[in-house]
Order: structure tokens, then C-alpha cells, then sequence
């Protein structure tokens, strides 16, 4: 999974309700299956109004429940 920031262009301000060039995160995620890729996602977000919590190695706590 990668997450970027990028300017709204044209489209994704009309699609997600922002002024053009207000700062979006984009994720882009591929899965796959042994080494054969099998799906690709590309979603985008406004900015201001998300939050991801990305749980990992960089996170450890972020994997236990309770």
C-alpha cells in the first residue's frame, strides 16, 4: 500500500466536492497472489476529511485487539 498527497485536478474536485487543488490523499494498493498480481485500487480522499490508521510492523500495538 501506498499513500501520497496530490492537488485535486479538475475531476477529482467535481467527484469529491472540493475546490480545485485542495490537497488529497491518494492510496494505491495492490494484491496479489504468490508473485502474480491479481487486483488494483486507487482510491482517493479529501484531505481534511479522512484519517487512516495503518496497523504493521511500524505499529505493532495498532494488531492486538483488546
Amino acid at each position: 500500500t501506498q499513500i501520497t498527497a496530490r492537488r485535486a485536478s479538475a475531476q477529482d474536485a467535481e467527484a469529491l466536492r472540493l475546490a480545485e487543488g485542495t490537497p488529497t490523499l491518494v492510496v494505491q494498493t495492490v494484491n496479489a497472489h504468490g508473485t502474480r498480481r491479481i487486483q488494483l485500487s486507487q482510491s482517493r480522499f479529501a484531505a481534511d476529511r479522512i484519517a487512516l490508521t495503518v496497523p504493521g510492523e511500524l505499529n505493532p500495538g495498532l494488531d492486538r485487539k483488546g
